[in-house]
Formats: structure tokens, sequence, C-alpha cells
């Protein structure tokens, strides 16, 4: 029955019209894709004449990106590979987590580039939203990403009238306390919300935890001397959260007989994972940048 309706459907002039002539190296590339594109309803996809426009940009754009390169050995795309990301352009309007499927798809065309395009790019690809797509594409080239945190730092009252035994008890009892020590109340504060076009900057967190959970970044509680005025326009961008939260504490602990709190500034730098080095090399960087460099 299911076969008996794909039969009835326009299949080849529907790929008869999305590949034309000047397509010729896109059409060899997922001929072994086409074939089975069947597993994913494609044909019945493209018939929703948004899913076609969709589709028909995404493709003439990957043709354009595979036509620019000329001293890679042009393969066809595995089905592992061709099917799921040829099922993505048809919802994908243009933008760069599109461009990033295209990108994978071309490394994936290609035997000399083929060899870095892992399975699990297209997972992490799968669970990433658009904006996380345009950070990704803003700090490919950026070695570190800086950021601070404001943290809230509490420690027991120390008299500085008591002296022998009672001093020592007090710093004993300081030090063993397990309420005091430093506590984050606003972390990972990069400048991207502000300085990128990002469609809901105010999530910029879960796309940072985001790429964090799925492999590509890490963090470090530490920093390079040599970007400390890096650091310091970040505290003069973030003045007012800082400002906001010291008088909050103030507020809190302003007739607290036993803690005293402060505001404390911590600086660290996120960093690509090895993964996140190979995903940025496959589906973030167009393979006509740099081609010798992909293989």
């Amino acid at each position: 029955m299911v076969q008996k309706f794909f039969e009835q459907l326009p299949i080849d002039e529907i790929y008869k019209d999305l590949f034309q002539p000047g397509m010729k190296k896109a059409g060899e590339a997922l001929a072994t894709v086409v074939d089975g594109a069947n597993l994913i309803l494609l044909p019945l996809k493209l018939l929703n004449e948004k899913s076609r426009i969709y589709f028909k940009k995404n493709i003439e754009l990957y043709s354009d990106k595979i036509n620019k390169v000329e001293d890679l050995t042009l393969i066809q795309v595995p089905q592992y590979v061709g099917l799921p990301v040829i099922d993505k352009l048809t919802y994908l309007n243009q933008g760069d987590l599109a461009n990033a499927f295209i990108n994978l798809l071309s490394k994936a065309s290609f035997e000399e580039t083929l060899v870095f395009v892992h399975p699990a790019y297209i997972d992490i690809l799968n669970r990433m939203s658009a904006d996380e797509a345009i950070i990704l594409s803003q700090i490919k080239d950026e070695e570190c990403i800086p950021y601070i945190d404001i943290n809230v730092r509490k420690n027991r009252k120390i008299s500085d009238s008591e002296t022998g035994i009672n001093a020592l008890r007090q710093k004993t009892e300081a030090l063993m306390d397990n309420n005091c020590g430093d506590f984050e109340l606003i972390k990972y504060l990069t400048g991207m919300e502000k300085d990128l076009n990002l469609n809901y900057p105010n999530n910029i967190n879960i796309y940072l935890e985001n790429l964090m959970l799925n492999g590509l970044l890490f963090y470090k509680k530490s920093y390079n001397r040599e970007r400390v005025s890096v650091y310091q326009k970040l505290e003069e961008q973030y003045k007012e959260d800082i400002d906001n939260a010291t008088l909050i504490i103030n507020e809190l602990y302003e007739k607290e007989t036993k803690y005293k709190a402060e505001i404390i500034i911590q600086y660290g730098e996120l960093r690509f994972t090895e993964l996140g080095k190979g995903f940025l090399k496959v589906c973030i960087q167009d393979i006509s940048e740099n081609p010798i460099d992909q293989k």
C-alpha cells in the first residue's frame, strides 16, 4: 500500500526540478542519498510548498559550496550522513543552523574530508538551537571566550578585640563553618548576549550550558594575565549587575551579627574541547575557507 502510494508521486519530476544542470556535482554526491530518500518520506515532504522552497534554497547553497572545491575527490555521501541532513533541510530556513548542516553535508561529499565527519556531530546539531549556531559561528576563530562570575563570599565575623584562646576558637569555628565559602550568584557573563544578534539573548546561559553538555565547551576558573583588559571591560559591561548584587548583599547582611558577605568577581575562560574543535572544522567552517586545512 505504501509502496503503491509512492509510485504515484511525481518523484522524478521533483528531483529533476531541484537538481538543475549547474548542480551536477550535487546530484552526483547525493545520488545514493536520493535513492534512499523514501525512507524519510522526502518526496511527500517536498509536495509542501514551504518545505520545497526551504529545501531548494538549502540544496542550492550546498551545491555552491562544493562547486567551489576543485582539489578534493568527490564521492557519494553515505546515507547515514545524508538522509538525516537532507531531512532537516526541508524545514530549516536560511541561517547559521541550516548552514551548519550544509557544511557537514559538504564535508561528507569528498573523500579527503569525510574522515572528519563523526556521526556524533549530527546528534549534536539536532540538539542545537539557532542561537547556539550563531554563537559558534561568531566564536569559531577564538582561542577562548573570557567570562566573569559574580560570586558571594560569606565568612564568619571575627572580633578584633578577642585574644588568646577566644580568638583561636573564633578562627577555628570560621574554618569549620559549612555555611561559609563562595557561592555563585550569576555565572558565565561573556557579553555575547549583548554583542551578538541572538533571537533570545536572555537564554544565553542555557545555550552555553547546552554547548558544554554536548561536549563542545568546557570552563576553566582561571585566566591569562594578558587578557586583564578584557575582564576589566566585562566588569564595566556588567557594572549594573555587580552594583545591584552588592546592594542586595549589603541589605541582607546589614543586621547580621554572625556573618559578613561581599561580592567577589571570579575570572574564567570557556574553551573548546577536542570534540568541539572537530565540530567547528566540520560543521561551522566552510569547506572553501581553506580546504587544505580539512585534510
